[in-house]
């Protein structure tokens, strides 16, 4: 009795169990990548703008570091991003307590700790280093650079008018600015616009959209998710409430294309520092 072969002499229901299987490790990498993206989207983006248990804390660290254990075992490629959201989650006590310390709360005070980490692993690790998308120098070209200098303009002044006509209370803002003069005013805003557009654009545009590029191939869906996302996390910030959360979508789904075009992160960088620096500035207005 013959079986059905191919022309490499391979039993055909056997190399159809053979793709079958592949079909379904492949399939089962893909479940894995995209619950520990999902899980680590939610802890670093939704999740502080809560309180949560300890007990909740620790049953969500251990699911990440399984996870995380699992994308190093299954999908190298994806490991960086898994990696960088774990070490947030897992460091969250302690940027709690870096906040405390300094006397003031904004992302980039508060996720300096797992960034200072995990760029440290970036210059020593070249594993970790080769399969982080945004890691290199920007191309940005004079269309590029119009794009960024309209976007500083136009988002300074949307801000400004949120800020006079449409917030209805921004002194949990305007109370915690310290009474300084001029001098410290200006250094103190440079500083909070520089530590701050770096550390929100590492985590959207960059590590987010780092761990989506490696599940989803549509360019325009990645931005329309990152900039949700993003969006979301500003419900409490400035702008923030509903109406913001509308202006962050739009100013993120930008931000989105100008970080394709430049294929790094110079572009976004520069064009959220002015935008921090602008609210920094307005706020000082109404102190």
């Amino acid at each position: 009795m013959t079986f059905p072969t191919n022309e490499t002499g391979i039993d055909t229901n056997e190399l159809q169990n053979i793709l079958r299987q592949r079909e379904t490790t492949l399939t089962m990498k893909r479940i894995v990548t995209i619950l520990a993206l999902s899980i680590a989207t939610i802890t670093t983006f939704i999740l502080p703008l809560f309180s949560i248990d300890f007990r909740l804390y620790l049953m969500l660290s251990a699911i990440l570091c399984g996870l995380c254990v699992l994308i190093f075992i299954s999908d190298k490629k994806t490991f960086p991003a898994i990696l960088f959201f774990t070490i947030t989650l897992l460091t969250r006590p302690l940027n709690q307590k870096f906040t405390d310390w300094i006397h003031m709360e904004f992302p980039g005070t508060y996720f300096l700790v797992p960034i200072v980490i995990f760029t440290l692993l970036i210059l020593t690790v070249p594993s970790i280093r080769k399969n982080i998308g945004w890691w290199k120098r920007d191309t940005i070209d004079r269309n590029s650079w119009l794009i960024i200098i309209g976007l500083s303009l136009i988002s300074g002044l949307s801000l400004f008018i949120w800020g006079k006509y449409v917030a209805e209370d921004l002194s949990k803002f305007v109370d915690i600015l310290p009474d300084v003069p001029l001098v410290w005013i200006l250094i103190n805003g440079i500083g909070f616009a520089l530590f701050n557009s770096i550390a929100e654009e590492y985590l959207s545009r960059g590590m987010l959209c780092d761990g989506l590029e490696k599940i989803i191939t549509d360019r325009k869906l990645i931005i329309a998710i990152q900039a949700l996302v993003f969006s979301i996390f500003h419900y409490h910030g400035f702008p923030g409430g509903l109406s913001g959360i509308a202006m962050v979508f739009a100013w993120s789904v930008v931000l989105g294309i100008i970080r394709y075009r430049t294929k790094g992160l110079i572009g976004v960088l520069t064009a959220h520092f002015f935008a921090d620096l602008s609210i920094y500035f307005i706020l000082y207005g109404l102190k």
